[in-house]
């Protein structure tokens, strides 16, 4: 007896020290997950900031042709004023739009306040004086004379009659009508978006925005980041910021047919973030695994001791492993199913479908003003949205249907049984919308949200979940890009 107490307590131990080993190797292979998955989400934003940043930027331009054909046309300041003013352009985005002499000194606005100040040192003014061509000039960063806000300037060339130089056309741009895009990223708290002059190599915007007296400071020649665009005009390095001197893993692109690129960079600490918060369960399911085998262990020595009470100790072994797997399969919040459990369910739908020939839908769901409803009232507010949101949608999806919180305000709903992207699909999606938009009141105060839907199939968007999973992410993406509270279906896989 003794001697079968010893071997029992050893293979304990070892079961033990196996659960340690393997919750380790568990950890690790979920932070090479996620750092994966943000690589994924920052190479997307690079693409999505760059689009965003080349319309501003043709908007600007074609307000400043429309301004300066009314000028040369009129040859009225009173007239050209009064063409500006009309135009009712967008105030966030474009602070006002000005025209010097070739003096350098101001035509528009004509108020004396303005009449004093000059530009002949700023660059975009010694650009246009020197080079004839007529080229669009995107400035630095500097404090603007008239307004003395820190603004860039995106300028055009005017000529006199006979070609030669007559002065300048100015759009002052605000950092931040491009920042609020970059804002929807949710990479972590240290990620950076970045929009760099390829020329002068200085931002243009950047989230989190530097001090002031940083903005004209340029990105060192010799930093990864140019060095990298020697080789190729999009890609992928790792350094520091300048500004902040934090270690990031940057994603950058050359916006096309601008002496512009977008950066989007994340540090180790947002990956170590995003692990703790979608894989906490992990700790814990491993804690109760000690604890089980412990249970087990001490169980067993009362076998061997009195087998009387075995029965009671069994009722004991069966009420701990459904509380285990409910812990290991459903989310503690929202009690939808987990991602082990979504995964699980989706491989076998994907198997089934790829026997019998039919489709695997996936709707990709992230929470529109989520983040602002946790800023403004709490977590405690953030998680009554997400109970409710889950209530409404389990409404909504069928019982065939599995809908999984994928992790903070992102979930996942797999559809089956559909032979093709039917419009019962678009209809669930719809409805799926109008439920999650209702009205929600948190102590008396509404904290409501909407939703972007990406819509990926198996096999027109891929044959495996993960690459499913991409398809569906990068529509998601786009809903958000083309203005939230809508649905987008993921184009179909291009083939040779």
């Amino acid at each position: 007896m003794l001697n079968t107490k010893i071997i029992f307590l050893c293979i304990s131990v070892c079961l033990i020290i196996l659960c340690i080993v393997g919750g380790s190797s568990l950890q690790e292979k979920t932070y090479q997950t996620e750092r994966s998955r943000l690589l994924n989400e920052a190479t997307i934003g690079v693409e999505a900031c760059g689009e965003h940043t080349r319309q501003i930027v043709n908007q600007v331009d074609v307000l400043l042709h429309a301004v300066r054909m009314t000028y040369i046309r009129t040859g009225s300041v009173t007239e050209t004023e009064q063409f500006i003013d009309q135009l009712n352009f967008n105030t966030e985005v474009i602070e006002n739009i000005f025209i010097t002499r070739a003096d350098g000194t101001f035509i528009i606005p004509s108020e004396e306040k303005a009449q004093s100040k000059s530009v002949v040192s700023r660059d975009y003014f010694q650009h246009h004086k020197t080079t004839p061509a007529d080229l669009l000039f995107i400035s630095g960063i500097a404090k603007g004379f008239v307004s003395g806000k820190y603004r860039f300037r995106i300028t055009r060339r005017i000529n006199n009659p006979d070609g030669s130089f007559g002065g300048v056309l100015i759009a002052t741009v605000t950092p931040q009508s491009f920042t609020r895009y970059y804002k929807e990223l949710k990479l972590g708290a240290q990620s950076l978006a970045s929009l760099v002059g390829i020329d002068d190599k200085k931002l243009r915007a950047r989230i989190p925005e530097p001090s002031e007296e940083k903005w004209d400071l340029p990105i060192a020649s010799d930093s990864i980041l140019w060095t990298s665009m020697e080789k190729a005009d999009a890609g992928r390095f790792e350094g520091r910021s300048s500004i902040d001197n934090i270690l990031r893993t940057c994603i950058y692109k050359k916006i096309n047919g601008l002496p512009l690129v977008m950066v989007i960079g994340f540090s180790n600490a947002d990956v170590q973030s995003q692990v703790a918060e979608r894989h906490s369960w992990i700790t814990l399911t491993e804690v109760l695994l000690v604890l089980f085998i412990l249970i087990i262990t001490s169980v067993s020595m009362v076998v061997l001791t009195g087998r009387d009470k075995l029965s009671a100790a069994n009722q004991d072994l069966e009420e701990l492993y459904s509380q285990m797997q409910k812990i290991a399969l459903f989310d503690s919040l929202t009690g939808l199913p987990s991602r082990v459990l979504f995964s699980d369910r989706f491989h076998h739908a994907l198997q089934s479908a790829e026997r019998d020939g039919a489709h695997c839908i996936l709707l990709y769901l992230d929470l529109d003003g989520f983040k602002a409803v946790n800023d403004n009232l709490g977590h405690d507010a953030g998680d009554k949205v997400l109970r409710v949101v889950s209530t409404r949608m389990q409404k909504v999806v069928r019982s065939t249907d599995t809908l999984c919180r994928w992790g903070g305000d992102e979930f996942l709903i797999l559809l089956t049984q559909f032979e093709s992207a039917t419009p019962e699909i678009f209809e669930i999606s719809q409805r799926l919308l109008a439920v999650i938009k209702q009205p929600i009141v948190f102590h008396a105060t509404p904290c409501s949200v909407s939703a972007s839907i990406g819509i990926a199939l198996f096999p027109d968007n891929g044959l495996t979940f993960d690459e499913i999973l991409k398809a569906a992410d990068a529509a998601m993406y786009t809903a958000k890009k083309q203005g939230k509270d809508q649905m987008v279906l993921a184009e179909p896989l291009k083939t040779a």
